[in-house]
């Protein structure tokens, strides 16, 4: 409620995982909504991956089965973790619109796994002394100053360049706002 600034529908505390990078403080709980239910699939396990071939398949399902997935609060690690809803969200591309006759929210979703990698500063300075390569122009490479790391992050595609998230890679979504 934009007034009160209560939820409208009950939400709960929920534990999520604690153990990301050595010096990192994670909250034991985070804010999970009730309704509406997600508007994004909550999980990408390596069965699902998408391919266009059996070897586009597998090469996603390997790349899948690499990155710590543990919902999504997985906390960010140095061996690299998979982002789902990815990093740019899985509700995003600007607003949202409402309908008022109908009580009807309708926002679209970005259905694309990104793959997050934190790096320690050393190898991330030493990266930029000596130029980034090609493939690395992929991932974006971000200092994360103040702390001891730096992060890549990119979507994770399989060496055709294609998502492993299975299609649709986006969708729109009526949400109504009666009932969630």
């Amino acid at each position: 409620d934009r007034t009160t600034g209560e939820p409208i529908f009950p939400v709960e505390e929920r534990p999520v995982p604690q153990d990301g990078a050595t010096g990192e403080f994670f909250s034991p709980t985070q804010p999970f909504p009730t309704r509406p239910p997600p508007i994004h699939p909550q999980t990408l396990r390596p069965e699902e991956a998408f391919g266009i071939t059996p070897w586009d398949r597998a090469d996603c399902q390997r790349k899948i089965a690499a990155l710590r997935y543990e919902g999504p609060f997985t906390p960010p690690e140095i061996g690299g973790w998979m982002g789902y809803p990815s990093y740019f969200g899985g509700s995003n591309w600007g607003s949202m619109a409402v309908d008022p006759d109908r009580d009807l929210l309708i926002t679209n979703t970005s259905r694309m796994a990104s793959r997050l990698r934190l790096i320690p500063r050393s190898e991330y300075n030493a990266r930029m002394e000596g130029g980034v390569s090609e493939a690395a122009m992929l991932e974006s490479w971000e200092p994360q100053m103040g702390t001891p790391y730096a992060v890549t992050r990119g979507f994770l595609v399989s060496d055709w360049g294609l998502p492993c998230s299975p299609p649709p890679w986006g969708t729109l979504v009526g949400v109504d706002l009666r009932t969630g």
